[in-house]
């Protein structure tokens, strides 16, 4: 059985065995809910979400969120610091600069003043996070959150649980796609999803994987980015420099135990580069895949050692 609707601007669907499930309506219903509470917290589209308002909030005392909030910013503070800033929850001010935030797209490349205007606004290290009792707190007035790099994962978790708590332990979940993954598809059976692989002729092609029990998502610099004078930005953007990426890693996909982990993992990759970013991976034990451009017409593949060993040298 596949349910399936919209939310944060993009899809979600749910795949479940049909016997497992006793009120479809009801769960549809509960399924959306649940993803529209996260939206609530963590929208930065919605001038009213808990997100919004902490963006508004000016004075360095602590602003009260839910839990799962501060844990969640709690995690991406991490991986602020395994990576050396590259991923960075307050670069609102940068995605929005360079037209990829609710402000809408813009008509011109930045300039170098502007750039740095908006850096001085970014960084984790204005921030800080605490889960008892949950709150943030910013010692910089113009510091903004924007966690569109890890609320869909987020969702996808969240969804997950539901799941669970109504005794159904056999799914696959997709918001945005990116996705959560329990159980068999049927006994004995595993689900296959497929991950995408950009090629040299603008097609998107799938490479299929058997799994279960993990989190799948993947960050890639084709599906959003505009161009100016020939020159393409896409909206991955380096929160060290203030610009999109340059580099010719074109997508990375990260395996891990959570969705919004994974997510996040995959867009601090994707910042760093293969290169780099496999060095992080195997230090950690993340399994991790990344299609590179090696040439105008090839793409090639390089995976991080746990990937390997879990799913084979692809």
């Amino acid at each position: 059985m596949r349910l399936i609707g919209r939310c944060m601007g993009t899809t979600w669907s749910v795949r479940v065995r049909a016997s497992d499930v006793g009120d479809e309506a009801g769960l549809r219903g509960a399924i959306a809910q649940a993803l529209e509470s996260v939206e609530e917290e963590m929208s930065h589209y919605r001038p009213a979400s808990r997100l919004s308002r902490f963006n508004r909030h000016v004075a360095p005392t602590w602003f009260s969120v839910s839990p799962v909030f501060a844990q969640l910013v709690g995690r991406a503070e991490q991986v602020w610091r395994e990576t050396g800033g590259a991923f960075d929850v307050t670069c609102a001010p940068l995605i929005d600069l360079w037209g990829f935030g609710p402000k809408g797209a813009v008509a011109r490349v930045p300039t170098d003043g502007e750039i740095a205007a908006a850096m001085s606004r970014v960084g984790v290290r204005h921030l800080e996070s605490r889960e008892d009792p949950p709150a943030l707190k910013k010692d910089l007035p113009g510091l903004e959150l924007n966690l569109s790099a890890i609320a869909k994962g987020h969702g996808a978790d969240r969804v997950g649980q539901l799941l669970d708590t109504r005794g159904i332990h056999d799914w696959l979940v997709e918001v945005g796609g990116e996705l959560a993954i329990a159980g068999e598809k049927a006994p004995g059976v595993s689900w296959t999803i497929a991950i995408e692989r950009p090629t040299a002729s603008g097609r998107l092609d799938h490479e299929a994987l058997e799994v279960t029990d993990v989190a799948v998502a993947t960050s890639g610099d084709y599906h959003i980015f505009w161009r100016d004078e020939g020159q393409r930005f896409s909206h991955i953007i380096d929160p060290r420099v203030g610009r999109p990426v340059t580099h010719d890693t074109a997508s990375v996909s990260v395996f891990a135990g959570t969705c919004a982990e994974a997510d996040a993992w995959a867009t601090a990759f994707l910042v760093l580069g293969a290169e780099e970013a496999l060095k992080v991976a195997d230090s950690l034990d993340l399994a991790a895949t990344f299609v590179v451009r090696a040439t105008a017409e090839r793409f090639d593949v390089k995976t991080s050692s746990a990937y390997r060993r879990r799913y084979g040298d692809r």
